[in-house]
């Protein structure tokens, strides 16, 4: 049998969720740089740069807010773990690349409309936020703090409803995800 340290595993993992995310952060800002340098400004994208940065982090904040390598404790746990980082990639990677469009339908340069665009960035946030909540949170969490997952997950699938603008849109999903983590932390703890 091959010889594995769950911390080994878990750190190795931890390590390619930074470089996905960095790569996230720096497709988005190349965007942004493109947009603002030829002076396509507006207030919309301002709302959507602070939002998309505060959803950057508070993914990436979510993601390494527990330790992981304790609760891999058999083969089989590490092996559906380590699989199911395929969707935590994949999300990561959709969302950025979903903030980087955002830009373009912000700046009326992009033929995908406004709501199509906010519900790519949902469903994406929305596929990180189960994965999540599957991999490292499930079978650990109990009471209230079982449920805010579930419902933030109803919410952000709400906002491209209720806000059409998707720089708007956007920044309400990053405003609820984060706060989604900050009464988690602060209240249910």
């Amino acid at each position: 049998m091959t010889p594995w340290h769950a911390h080994h595993i878990s750190e190795r993992y931890s390590l390619l969720t930074i470089i996905v995310l960095g790569e996230s952060i720096v497709g988005c800002s190349l965007a942004m740089a493109d947009a603002l340098n030829n002076q396509r400004f507006s207030t919309e994208l301002i709302f959507l740069m602070v939002g998309g940065l505060m959803m950057m982090f508070t993914m990436w904040w979510s993601y390494f807010d527990t330790s992981i390598a304790e609760r891999l404790n058999s083969r089989k746990m590490a092996f559906t773990w380590g699989y199911g980082h395929f969707f935590v990639f994949i999300s990561i990677a959709a969302i950025g690349a979903g903030l980087a469009a955002a830009v373009d339908v912000v700046s009326h340069e992009a033929m995908i409309s406004s709501e199509k665009e906010s519900y790519f960035v949902a469903i994406s946030l929305i596929l990180y936020t189960t994965s999540l909540y599957l991999l490292h949170e499930l079978h650990h969490q109990h009471g209230w703090k079982k449920i805010l997952y579930p419902l933030t997950v109803v919410i952000v699938l709400c906002i491209p409803l209720l806000l059409k603008p998707a720089g708007y849109a956007i920044f309400a999903m990053a405003v609820v995800y984060a706060l989604r983590l900050m009464f988690s932390k602060c209240y249910l703890a």
